[in-house]
């Protein structure tokens, strides 16, 4: 009882475990039960009684005091030593107590020859109690009785030993297995570049290095123990288990193993493979690698490869030309791995940094959330907004109809904004069609307008203070978030009042995990396991504790998506170079509101000053004058419409067939022969323009016709 209790409690809480005394009020209790039996059992044939009785003496004779130090003793004995150790005590025990006997041969009570653990004063007991005081079993005591018969120390069964190894050839068919792997095994590309960066430019990524070598992703353990008895000479049948249904030897295959029974069990082989090749791993599944790291690390593994190769040459070359051109070679092949070198550390520091950046602005984000309005000036803000990977309608994720996979669905856009200072963090995903609009720069900025009014950062200018900071995290894609129109809304957030501070922060291509991409695939659970057929059914496929799901309804008296980028040339310069090169924008109202100031990572001491705002408006209201023109929405291709209603329209139930216009609406005979008529058109033209890209066999010269001699 009281070891469980130690087993469950936290390492944190153990040196407080049983501050408060109530283990030991628990254990003093059982020790007054115990005494208050006035009879031993017999731990070997429990519940039978035996003649002793040493617990009716120790409970007349103990007193308030004594009982207290046995419990006290009781909880040390479970919670201050390890199973081994209290093993090895109660031999010492037992040893003694046989060493007692052969002094009391002539006694009635031989049996009571052990000391009260714990108490003051020598009171003697019995075997039977001991092992109940301290919590021995049947097989504990036969377990210990054994380990001092033979005179040896306690040890597992399984201890140093390897199930169905003891026959050199298992082991040696092991051994040979793994090593034959470790050829197919190689570390991952990041860890390379963090290997080689920390070693050779000291960015003081990683310390310690890392060994371990991961497998190919098509490598299982249950493959690859099927491998090695096949390697064997021996095809076998497994069970889910890992266990053998059948075994036949392999025909014109020699077996290493003779016999059947001498191969290598399933958990034997994974007890050899954790002992003794531990470094060796399968790869789990997990997202894309960086591709600026993947070159770095096949560079890097190629120039290694050539460096061996060419000492190897240079052993076998003994001329003085070969030598110097082999030096020189190295040389070269020595300045180009130095650059790339250079290349990758620059690449993982700017990453590294740009990630510290975001844990310490989402970290004063949770600090400052539940500061009240009135403090707004001291408070942070901190989003993080993604585009999710298109959803489409219908959707037959439970069970699809095969003719579904070569037909265009509806796509379905989600944009998501996480607000970092909640715990956990909470995704706002604003959702729409593809016939409400697109996924360009237009739509982010638009979308983005309407989660800080949603949220009252924009509207309350007048009647609260300017938040201290409102930062943007966004990964590195320059088509829908780092542009112009998305960095010239921190001006925009600052001449309005909005806040002091406003910085848009992208993480480095290949390392942007961010808090969107963990909440998009909890968003997706239901999505990916159930039927939408309608967009309501989509809305409610995507419903999670952590999420807030909200359709950008086209019908709204305010209109969502806004023309930006021509609203923002009126007052605003057209164009920002090096938006590439850099990956911090602030805009700062106390240095300069109408500027930004640009840096390629966090820490870095260049900083570039881009002017935005136009002169003739510093100093004026052009921030809130006026807000951008509505945007026509796009609708949708004609061609997708049709299908839509003649191809996904069958396969959907009547009874969700009415609830989407595209379903519910027939596009007519004429809207069918202009789109069919359509289509052939297109064909044509895609025709011709195959044809006049291909070469032009007017302009090659012909060849002369062969002539005959006549005799």
């Amino acid at each position: 009882m009281i070891h469980q209790l130690w087993q469950k409690t936290k390492a944190a809480d153990k040196k407080n475990f049983d501050s408060n005394g109530s283990l030991r009020a628990i254990v003093r209790g059982f020790v007054d039960r115990l005494l208050a039996e006035r009879c031993c059992l017999n731990m070997h044939r429990l519940p039978d009684k035996t003649k002793c009785a040493c617990t009716q003496s120790l409970d007349d004779v103990l007193s308030d005091s004594q009982r207290n130090e046995l419990a006290i003793y009781i909880v040390y004995f479970h919670t201050g030593c390890g199973k081994k150790d209290r093993q090895n005590l109660f031999i010492q025990w037992i040893k003694y107590g046989k060493l007692q006997q052969s002094n009391k041969e002539h006694n009635k009570e031989q049996h009571r020859v052990y000391l009260l653990p714990g108490a003051s004063g020598a009171h003697v007991i019995c075997r039977n109690t001991l092992a109940r005081l301290l919590g021995f079993g049947r097989w504990q005591i036969d377990t210990v009785l054994k380990c001092v018969e033979m005179n040896e120390a306690p040890s597992h069964g399984l201890e140093n030993k390897v199930s169905n190894a003891s026959n050199p050839a298992t082991a040696e068919l092991m051994e040979n297995f793994f090593i034959e792997m470790l050829q197919f095994a190689a570390p991952r590309a990041t860890r390379i570049v963090r290997n080689v960066v920390g070693e050779d430019v000291r960015t003081e990524l990683r310390d310690d290095n890392d060994k371990t070598q991961e497998l190919p992703v098509y490598f299982t353990k249950r493959s690859l123990f099927k491998r090695m008895l096949c390697d064997a000479g021996w095809d076998l049948d497994l069970d889910h288990k890992g266990r053998v249904v059948s075994a036949k030897a392999i025909t014109n295959k020699p077996q290493i193993v003779k016999r059947k029974e001498d191969l290598p069990t399933w958990q034997g082989f994974l007890r050899y493979w954790e002992l003794h090749h531990s470094d060796l791993v399968t790869a789990k599944p997990r997202e894309d690698v960086c591709g600026e790291c993947f070159v770095f690390a096949n560079s890097h593994q190629f120039a290694s490869q050539r460096k061996k190769e060419r000492a190897n040459a240079d052993t076998d070359s003994d001329s003085e030309e070969e030598k110097s051109g082999d030096d020189n070679n190295n040389n070269k092949d020595m300045e180009e791995r130095e650059e790339i070198i250079v290349q990758a550390a620059l690449h993982v520091e700017m990453a590294k940094q740009q990630r510290m950046l975001f844990n310490l602005k989402k970290q004063q984000s949770k600090d400052d959330h539940h500061k009240p309005w009135a403090e707004n000036s001291n408070k942070v803000w901190t989003f993080v907004a993604d585009y999710a990977q298109n959803m489409y309608i219908p959707n037959f994720a439970q069970e699809q109809p095969g003719e579904t996979y070569c037909y265009s669905p509806m796509n379905a856009y989600v944009f998501g904004v996480a607000c970092t200072g909640y715990t956990p963090t909470q995704l706002v995903a604003h959702v729409y069609l593809e016939d409400q609009g697109g996924k360009g720069s237009n739509n982010v900025a638009s979308l983005l307008y309407k989660e800080l009014d949603g949220r009252g950062i924009i509207g309350r200018e007048a009647t609260t203070p300017p938040a201290k900071e409102i930062n943007f995290v966004f990964d590195n894609c320059g088509g829908q978030n780092k542009n112009k129109t998305v960095l010239r809304m921190m001006p925009w957030l600052v001449a309005r009042g909005a806040t002091l501070v406003a910085r848009a922060i992208f993480l480095v291509r290949g390392h942007t995990k961010n808090d969107c991409d963990r909440l998009f695939n909890l968003m997706k659970q239901q999505y990916r396991k159930k039927n939408a057929f309608t967009p309501q059914q989509l809305l409610e496929n995507m419903k999670h504790p952590d999420a807030t799901v909200a359709r950008v309804n086209p019908r709204e008296r305010t209109p969502t998506f806004r023309d930006w980028v021509a609203w923002q040339n009126q007052f605003m310069t057209k164009t920002i170079k090096d938006t590439r090169k850099y990956h911090i924008f602030t805009c700062d109202k106390s240095k300069d509101p109408n500027a930004l100031y640009c840096s390629t990572h966090y820490g870095s001491d260049e900083e570039t000053k881009i002017a935005i705002v136009k002169k003739e408006f510093h100093g004026t209201d052009w921030a809130t004058a006026t807000l951008p023109d509505p945007m026509t929405a796009p609708g949708i291709q004609d061609i997708k419409y049709k299908e839509l209603y003649d191809k996904w329209r069958p396969l959907v139930p009547e009874e969700h067939r009415k609830d989407w216009q595209y379903l519910a609406v027939d596009p007519g005979v004429e809207f069918r022969k202009k789109v069919n008529e359509a289509s052939k058109k297109r064909k044509a033209q895609r025709k011709k323009a195959a044809r006049g890209s291909a070469i032009d066999t007017e302009t090659i010269p012909k060849k002369k016709a062969k002539t005959t001699k006549k005799k």
